[in-house]
């Protein structure tokens, strides 16, 4: 099996105005400059900071089957104390559309 390198992106600019993004890569390749120019080949990575944070180790990679040649996007998924949630809406009565009779 090929080397896997992580590799984290972040994005120069964010479409839409927003904070720009940092996002996590698994690269199964056996050259890193390879693993950094296939990233770089996706148009949503062209402008972005790649930085190889390091060689992931068979055990850690291991359960998602990568085989060489394959790019896996991580994504996390928990929320960090500083992120807020979006609040709850409280239901609205709704006026009652029962016709009074005199």
């Amino acid at each position: 099996m090929a080397k896997v390198w992580k590799i984290t992106a972040h994005e120069v600019e964010h479409m839409g105005g927003g904070p720009p993004l940092k996002e996590y890569y698994l690269v199964a390749m056996s050259d890193q400059f390879a693993a950094m120019s296939a990233l770089r080949k996706r148009p949503t990575l062209r402008d972005a900071d790649l930085t190889v944070v390091g060689e992931a180790s068979p055990d850690d990679v291991e359960w998602l089957d990568v085989k060489d040649g394959e790019i896996f996007c991580v994504m996390p998924i928990f929320m960090t104390a500083r992120q807020k949630r979006t609040p709850k809406r409280k239901p609205q009565r709704r006026k009652s559309t029962r016709i009074k009779s005199r």
